[in-house]
């Protein structure tokens, strides 16, 4: 099978996960297939999601078991667009996630004290907002009041789930 008018034209892509390369626990028909012959012509894939709830090894694993190589390098998250931007503009500060354990990693790996859990929550100099399933109420009252106080409010999407 040749390569379609469209997809001749350009040397990179991205590809978005959750929806596109895969519904549920499956594939999406032809993905796999798709995805080899764009690399088999010489170009570059790359897959992206906003999905907050998991690290980007989980999303390697996943393509992997679906027939699709892929590696860290190959996988761009909304964790790790907040790591780097963290890194760049507040490591050394504190913070509060309002979000997974896999966002309060990349929280930490950017260079920043997560205060979750501590009695200095609603201190925090920034609050980072992430689709979680286990908000509770005390989480949403930290962010509020250190918000409230001055904290600079930074979320990944306005995808509601």
């Amino acid at each position: 099978m040749s390569l379609t008018p469209i997809a001749a034209r350009y040397e990179q892509f991205i590809l978005d996960l959750d929806g596109c390369v895969w519904v549920g626990d499956e594939a999406t028909p032809g993905a796999p297939e798709a995805v080899d012959e764009l690399r088999g012509a010489g170009k570059r894939v790359a897959f992206a999601t906003n999905n907050p709830h998991n690290g980007g090894e989980d999303y390697v694993a996943r393509l992997w078991k679906l027939g699709i190589q892929a590696s860290l390098r190959d996988v761009v998250t909304v964790g790790g667009a907040m790591q780097h931007l963290l890194a760049e503009t507040r490591s050394g500060q504190t913070a509060f996630v309002v979000g997974t354990a896999a966002m309060r990693r990349h929280v930490a790996e950017a260079g920043l004290r997560v205060l979750n859990g501590t009695d200095l929550a609603s201190r925090a100099e920034v609050v980072v907002v992430a689709g979680t399933l286990d908000l509770v109420y005390a989480d949403l009252r930290n962010a509020t009041l250190a918000v409230r106080r001055g904290a600079d409010l930074l979320a990944t999407g306005r995808d509601p789930t």
